[in-house]
């Protein structure tokens, strides 16, 4: 490779990724020689090493979970996440593949912020400006799940559909208890998602949430209520309630 032209991976060897991942990254991580890496046709100049921990291939422009598997890779400098395929064990913590399908247990390189390229459920229809979020078994966004991105356009809508947004962390969910809530305890809140007036239970794990604006001696928040919950300094609150 010569100049500033951009490197285009069409093998999927994950030992030869791993390779040009490598020389790559240490290349494009130098301020002087900062250049964007083409992957396929997901460019970003703040690439992440990963390996697929899944057992099946994650799909090109696919969203992954970030599971346990980090390990720190001297040649290159960097650190090395593994991403999942999104299930029922609840995480904030997701990333979006490059432009290239991953083997399972083989190398790749992701991106923890966007804006990218993502592919959503083709029964979806993305609007500028619409919410969407990992959903248990896919490696797709859908539409109106706990939000990892925001819509800025439609790449295709045709099989694989792909849009183009924004990316990171989850900050809140709508829900509710699984058990009753007092004044600073805690209680088990059930995911639920889905547009407006047509939200239903989520299959994602339920996450214990906390209270904070409960005064003491206030009546406990019953069990099936309906709540809304926010992540504050990484602590999943309930922020409102519906009313007794």
């Amino acid at each position: 490779m010569a100049g500033n032209d951009p490197i285009v991976l069409t093998l999927a060897s994950g030992e030869l990724l791993r390779k040009i991942v490598r020389r790559e990254m240490a290349r494009v991580q130098n301020p002087v020689n900062a250049e964007l890496l083409d992957f396929g046709r997901q460019s970003t100049d703040q690439w992440i090493p990963f390996t697929n921990g899944s057992t099946e291939t994650m799909p090109a422009n696919g969203i992954g979970a970030i599971a346990a598997g980090f390990t720190y890779e001297s040649e290159i400098a960097n650190h090395c996440l593994s991403l999942t395929k999104p299930s029922t064990t609840w995480t904030t913590l997701y990333a979006v593949n490059s432009g290239l399908d991953i083997a399972p247990g083989d190398g790749g390189v992701c991106c923890l912020w966007g804006p990218c390229e993502i592919i959503y459920a083709s029964s979806d229809s993305p609007t500028v400006g619409a919410y969407c979020g990992p959903k248990p078994g896919q490696w797709t966004v859908t539409n109106n799940y706990p939000a990892t991105s925001q819509v800025l356009g439609v790449v295709s809508a045709s099989t694989p559909a792909v849009l183009y947004g924004t990316l990171g962390p989850i900050d809140g969910f709508i829900g509710k208890l699984a058990g009753s809530l007092s004044q600073g305890s805690n209680a088990a809140v059930t995911i639920w998602a889905g547009a407006g007036n047509s939200e239903a239970a989520t299959s994602f794990d339920n996450v214990t949430c906390f209270d904070w604006l409960m005064k003491s001696g206030a009546t406990a928040i019953a069990s099936g209520k309906k709540v809304v919950v926010k992540y504050i300094n990484g602590i999943p609150y309930v922020i409102d309630a519906e009313c007794a």
